[in-house]
């Protein structure tokens, strides 16, 4: 095949195009043109598609087109996974010299200082420096290796990256508000209709002193900001979790969510598109679940942009009863209540755990959907439960390659999507493949597009240059992941006819054979 270049996708989005992905809803309008306060083209992934790499013969400029302008919907997507190291290198570059600066440890001369100098890693206790890691880079290229994770084959190594550049805007509800609008406009430029994007607010949020004081003996920190700008005054005021003050210093992860949720709203309304919030709770932080239940309650209701569903992130030990009942009591007593309370609930499951895992997610915590799922496609019983129950899997193809959750033997390199992803497997023999082959109720994502240097629309092409996946094949994905989102049914409607729409005026690309 001969080389061809398909120009940057980020730098032709000057103007919004018509196509069915626009929303036409009275509650927003799309934009006659993309405010480019700050250049669109991000540094994580420029969206250069050379169709001489290795792809399945059955990829070729068409494809890439219909793929490029097919409407989208993402589930599993996380916004701290998402935030541009190019946004957070000016930030940087912009506070080093800044006389104060409000940060994860409080009040500080300089950004630097607002880093904690290591941190202890939960899952194995070992120390992660972190303020001199930041400090030695000089260059955007560095600071995007530091913070990016390729070719590691594993999930924890992929979660140092986060105890790295999370520090950086923990607890600054400004630069969260604002990285929460670019999300909005990264996912318009990739046509996503509509997404669910998830994260842990108490992760997000400002150290108390205590806790600032002992971040590098213990890994933990909870803690909150002193701000009080709540956004959803009508709220339950009670004795819940959820209106506890974190040790006498400020209202906790209800700041974070409150700046999130502004700037997604800014996000939808300025570029015409649907997005709604997951609550994740944190695998090694147990102390947290049941708030983070309390306030998906609190903001289940809290349109637009509202929380429609809660998750378990960060690992998979909290499962394990025997061993580990520290982690798992607090957890399954937590989603006992979220069931109680009718919150949708999707579980990070069989992702680097045991199979068994997804069954215990579904039948003991009430999730309806699994975030990654791989390890059940050599399983054909818990499949076929998985099928009868009609579960939706949330399949992450770079991500299952970058944290080991895809097992195969070897680790060769084709470069496939231009950022070193691993190769010397055979794609076609994704676990994904086998569970749609099955019959499974499976849609695509990105998981942490920034931390994996990719993106929703590089996953589609992966799933059909790399994994073999026909055009009906990723139409079907795609309304899985309609049929699943925790939205109204409305919407799904709104979303159901924006990709008929769009398959009627491209049926003579669906027709090439």
């Amino acid at each position: 095949m001969p080389a061809i270049t398909v120009s940057n996708e980020t730098q032709t989005q000057s103007q919004p195009q018509t196509h069915a992905f626009q929303y036409t809803s009275t509650e927003s309008s799309t934009p006659t043109s993309i405010p480019l306060a700050r250049t669109l083209s991000t540094s994580y992934h420029p969206e250069r598609v050379h169709l001489n790499h290795k792809w399945d013969h059955g990829y070729n400029l068409s494809m890439e087109q219909f793929l490029r302008y097919m409407p989208k919907v993402e589930l599993h997507v996380h916004l701290d996974g998402s935030m541009d190291p190019l946004f957070l290198w000016d930030y940087l570059k912009k506070k080093r010299s800044s006389s104060s600066v409000s940060g994860s440890s409080g009040n500080c001369s300089n950004v630097m200082e607002c880093l904690p100098e290591e941190v202890t890693l939960p899952w194995n206790n070992q120390t992660l420096k972190v303020r001199s890691a930041v400090e030695a880079c000089t260059t955007l290229e560095e600071f995007t290796t530091l913070i990016t994770c390729r070719g590691e084959r594993s999930l924890f190594a992929m979660l140092e990256c986060f105890e790295i550049f999370v520090p950086i805007v923990r607890g600054n509800l400004v630069l969260l508000e604002q990285l929460a609008f670019d999300f909005c406009q990264r996912q318009f430029s990739q046509r996503v209709m509509y997404t669910e994007v998830r994260y842990s607010p108490h992760f997000l949020v400002k150290l108390a002193e205590k806790e600032c004081e002992d971040e590098g003996k213990d890994g933990s920190g909870d803690g909150s900001d002193d701000s009080d700008n709540d956004i959803n005054s009508n709220s339950n005021s009670d004795d819940r979790g959820t209106m506890k003050k974190h040790k006498g210093t400020g209202t906790g992860a209800r700041d974070v969510i409150d700046a999130i949720t502004r700037g997604l709203r800014r996000g939808e309304k300025e570029y015409g598109i649907k997005v709604n919030q997951i609550l994740c709770c944190i695998a090694w932080r147990p102390d947290w679940a049941r708030e983070v239940v309390e306030l998906a309650r609190d903001y289940k209701d809290n349109y637009p942009c509202a929380v429609v569903g809660v998750d378990i992130a960060a690992g998979e030990d909290h499962f394990d009863q025997e061993k580990l009942p520290h982690l798992y009591e607090p957890h399954y007593e937590a989603f006992q209540i979220a069931q109680e309370y009718d919150l949708n609930i999707t579980i990070h499951a069989g992702e680097v755990g045991d199979s068994q895992f997804v069954r215990k997610a579904v039948n003991e915590y009430g999730a309806r959907r699994i975030g990654h799922g791989y390890k059940i496609a050599c399983e054909p019983d818990v499949m076929e439960e998985m099928r009868r129950k009609n579960i939706h899997f949330e399949v992450c193809p770079t991500s299952s390659n970058e944290t080991g959750g895809w097992a195969y033997d070897g680790d060769g390199r084709d470069n496939s999507d231009n950022s070193g992803e691993c190769g010397g497997k055979e794609w076609k023999k994704h676990p994904a493949i086998d569970m749609i082959r099955y019959g499974l109720n499976v849609g695509i994502n990105s998981d942490d597009p920034a931390v994996f240097d990719t993106s929703l629309t590089w996953q589609y092409r992966i799933g059909v240059g790399k994994m073999g996946m026909s055009k009906d094949a990723i139409i079907t994905c795609l309304q899985n992941s309609i049929s699943s989102a925790f939205v109204e049914e409305d919407v799904k409607v709104w979303m159901r006819n924006r990709v008929d729409i769009f398959l009627e005026e491209h049926d003579e690309c669906m027709n090439e054979t």
